[in-house]
């Protein structure tokens, strides 16, 4: 009897404790959750402002229409879901390539190949996106689109030796030459890849 008293004690002590450390648990963790929410409401909100200044500073300091900037505020979600890269780096990116001159579906479409090559680890957005956009300024957006630039650049890099960066650099400094002289890019393209594995 006496343990069974004792059993029943100790089991209503633990109750109690139970009871007694449950509130504050709770508190502690719908505290841990709205901070979470809150802290995330607030980087979104930080996001949002970031992105619609980048469209006004596309909009007001590039060639970029007010259909360009709906066409781009429109595509450039389903983008950043597609591959894996916030918004905010993409309308950054972009204000690079229209501040280059390429706009409308022209910057799109850089836009779109150097996210993609983003995401397999071929360098930044920005960098692969000045990259494109120096070889089509050198060679004229009537003579070159950006799918085609962007093959060449990546079939450089396949072929020859060192990163991204480095053969952009390359490009950047013969392209405007070459182009002069009509040289194909093609040659441009295979003579880099061949300099750079000797």
């Amino acid at each position: 009897a006496q343990f069974s008293r004792a059993s029943k004690s100790i089991n209503g002590y633990a109750n109690s404790l139970k009871q007694g450390l449950l509130g504050p648990l709770q508190f502690l963790t719908f505290a841990g959750i709205g901070a979470a929410i809150a802290n995330a409401g607030v980087e979104a909100v930080k996001a949002t402002v970031k992105i619609e200044k980048l469209y006004f500073q596309i909009r007001n300091l590039t060639e970029s229409t007010d259909a360009d900037i709906a066409r781009f505020k429109a595509e450039i979600p389903a983008l950043s879901n597609l591959v894996g890269i916030a918004q905010a780096d993409l309308v950054q990116g972009l204000y690079n390539i229209t501040s280059a001159g390429v706009n409308g579906a022209a910057a799109m479409e850089t836009l779109a190949i150097s996210s993609k090559a983003s995401a397999v680890g071929l360098g930044t957005v920005q960098d692969i996106a000045k990259s494109i956009t120096g070889i089509i300024n050198a060679y004229g957006q009537e003579n070159l689109t950006a799918t085609r630039a962007a093959e060449l650049l990546f079939q450089t890099v396949k072929l020859g030796s060192g990163n991204i960066n480095e053969l952009a650099a390359q490009f950047s400094g013969v392209t405007p030459i070459a182009s002069k002289l009509d040289v194909p890019l093609e040659q441009v393209s295979n003579a880099i890849a061949a300099i750079t594995t000797l």
